[in-house]
């Protein structure tokens, strides 16, 4: 279950690593939404929809990566936890993870020894995609290998893909500038 996991985290930098660079190069999003001196906001993700929807994104796999820190003052904003404005029921579990949020399914990115979400200083590149807008291709599929290590007196567990990804179209990807420091 660890390897699985660590496969996983694997997949998932992979995936940030090709996004990332194709998000800023994005004509209708150049260099992202601007931190602005602020952490996430409903008013980024108001922007990061208004910009899907101006290209016709379609709304179906619609996904956004952030850190744990930008789901924090996302949870202080009341658009996010109001059943007035929402009915995610992001304040009875305290999490977005795997929800939706105006058409966008959340991905909350750990920090992790894989990389994560890129961080200069304070300021945190969280992304928005649309699945289309990039490959993810598989060469050589999960394999796990279990040896024992008789030197050692232990069990050796490997796991063991070849994966890449590509941006295809960098206009169904957006960068998301958030300041850290900034916390509600």
């Amino acid at each position: 279950m660890v390897v699985g996991q660590a496969i996983g985290r694997r997949s998932d930098q992979i995936l940030i690593n090709a996004i990332v660079p194709g998000a800023l190069l994005n004509p209708d999003a150049v260099n992202g939404i601007p931190a602005a001196g602020s952490n996430m906001t409903y008013a980024k993700l108001r922007n990061v929809v208004a910009i899907f929807e101006d290209l016709a994104v379609p709304l179906e796999e619609r996904y956004i990566a952030m850190t744990g820190s930008n789901l924090r003052s996302l949870l202080a904003d009341d658009h996010i936890t109001s059943r007035f404005f929402t009915s995610n029921d992001a304040a009875v579990d305290g999490s977005l993870n795997r929800k939706q949020i105006m058409g966008c399914q959340v991905k909350i990115i750990p920090s992790m020894t894989e990389g994560g979400l890129p961080l200069a200083g304070t300021i945190r590149t969280a992304i928005a995609w649309h699945k289309m807008s990039t490959g993810f291709a598989i060469g050589q599929d999960l394999r796990t290998e279990i040896n024992y290590l008789p030197r050692e007196t232990t069990w050796f567990v490997n796991g063991l893909f070849f994966a890449g990804a590509v941006v295809i179209d960098n206009r169904g990807t957006i960068a998301i500038l958030c300041d850290e420091s900034v916390n509600p």
